[in-house]
C-alpha cells in the first residue's frame, strides 16, 4: 500500500485537516490511505490536550481511507519526524509519504535531521492561504494541486474561540465538537 502520513499536533483536529486528507486521496489516486498521526510532543510548540484526547478526536474523524494512527503516542517520549519515519520504514510492505503544509517549509531546516528526512521520504505539500504556491519546492516535495481551497483555519483559532465561549460548529466535525464539550477541553 501507499500511505500518506499526516503528522501534527491536531490540538484539536479540525475540518481543514480532514479536507487535506480527502484532497490527497482525490488528487493522488496512487495513495491508498491517509493516516492522521498526532505527535506525542512537539519540539518547539506547546500542546494543550493530552495525547489520548487528540488521538480519540482523530478516531472520531475516520473514514474508509482516512485512519488515525497512534504510532508516535505509543512510542512515547519526544516526537521527531525523523524517528517516526525510521519507524515507518521498518515496514517494507508499504511506501510512505509525509504530508506537510507549505507554511512549514520556512522552518523545515529546524526539523531534526532534515537532510536525512529528505533522503528517506517523499513529501506531499498542501497549500495554505497567504503562502505563495509558486514557491520552488525542493526535490522530493510535491504540491497537492486540485480543487482544494487553501485554508487559514488553525487549531489555535479554535482554542481561542472555545476560551471565549464562542461556537466552533462547522470548524470541527460534530463528533469532535461533542467530545471537546464533554471533556471540557480548551476551556
Amino acid at each position: 500500500m501507499q500511505i500518506a502520513v499526516f503528522g501534527g499536533r491536531f490540538d484539536p483536529p479540525h475540518v481543514g485537516h480532514l479536507a487535506v486528507a480527502r484532497e490527497i486521496l482525490k488528487v493522488r489516486q496512487d495513495i491508498d490511505e491517509v493516516w492522521l498521526m498526532p505527535a506525542n510532543t512537539h519540539p518547539w510548540r506547546p500542546i494543550k490536550a493530552s495525547s489520548i484526547d487528540r488521538y480519540n478526536m482523530l478516531k472520531l474523524m475516520e473514514e474508509p481511507k482516512i485512519k488515525a494512527s497512534n504510532l508516535d503516542i505509543a512510542r512515547g517520549g519526544e516526537t521527531y519526524t525523523i524517528d517516526t519515519v525510521h519507524e515507518l520504514l521498518k515496514d517494507r510492505a508499504n511506501r510512505y509519504f509525509w504530508v506537510c503544509g507549505i507554511d512549514q517549509l520556512k522552518d523545515f531546516h529546524r526539523w531534526r535531521e532534515y537532510e536525512e528526512l529528505k533522503r528517506l521520504i517523499d513529501f506531499l505539500v498542501f497549500p495554505r492561504k497567504g503562502y505563495d504556491e509558486k514557491t520552488n519546492l525542493p526535490n522530493k516535495f510535491t504540491l497537492i494541486k486540485g480543487d482544494f481551497e487553501a485554508s487559514d483555519l488553525s487549531s489555535s483559532h479554535i482554542r481561542d474561540l472555545i476560551q471565549q465561549g464562542k461556537s466552533i460548529a462547522g470548524l470541527v466535525t460534530p463528533k469532535v465538537e461533542q467530545y471537546i464539550k464533554e471533556k471540557h477541553l480548551y476551556e
